[in-house]
């Protein structure tokens, strides 16, 4: 099985909305646009927003100080009952992690969320779509899960074969997990 972080297991939008409201108390007026803008054609980063919203200076250095801080509270973006999920699902089958982003920050966010262990494998990719690593992964596993909420993998999953679910967070459980192994 192939399964996807954010916005799957990890509530990104959540962390957004957090980052963006911690830019707000440090002086930055425009967040949002900042990060569309800054990021529209490259993974995001925090030292990179840093910069983007307030320069190299003393700024840019407390919104990077004060990102390792949220991001250091275990669990805190886990989807309720993503844990369970994972551990029912790698208990059933080969789980393995296919994130798209900057592979600084998705390991970040692994970390912090506690799902490391669940997963034999983690790969982040550059690539939204995710073909080239989902080839791959047919080619070396054969069957394959694919668990996404990007209509652009879903669309990949489907030209190549390969059966798919598409899931947005806030609704896991083991019994949701068994459900999905009956897919596989």
């Amino acid at each position: 099985i192939v399964c996807d972080l954010d916005d799957n297991l990890f509530d990104t939008q959540r962390l957004k909305q957090d980052l963006f409201s911690m830019a707000r108390l440090l002086g930055a007026q425009d967040s949002e646009m900042v990060y569309k803008k800054t990021f529209a054609h490259e993974t995001f980063d925090v030292p990179v927003f840093a910069q983007a919203l307030f320069g190299n200076g003393a700024k840019a250095a407390a919104y990077i100080r004060e990102a390792k801080k949220l991001l250091a509270q275990p669990k805190k973006y886990n989807y309720s009952g993503v844990e369970e999920f994972c551990a029912t699902l790698a208990s059933n089958a080969t789980l393995i992690l296919l994130t798209y982003g900057h592979p600084d920050f998705q390991m970040v966010k692994l970390q912090q969320g506690g799902l490391q262990p669940y997963f034999t494998q983690t790969i982040v990719t550059q690539e939204r779509s995710k073909e080239q690593e989902l080839t791959h992964l047919r080619d070396q596993y054969g069957a394959l899960l694919v668990l996404d909420n990007s209509d652009r993998v879903m669309a990949t999953a489907q030209k190549l074969a390969l059966p798919y679910h598409q899931i947005k967070g806030a609704h896991f459980s083991a019994i949701y997990a068994k459900e999905l192994l009956k897919i596989k």
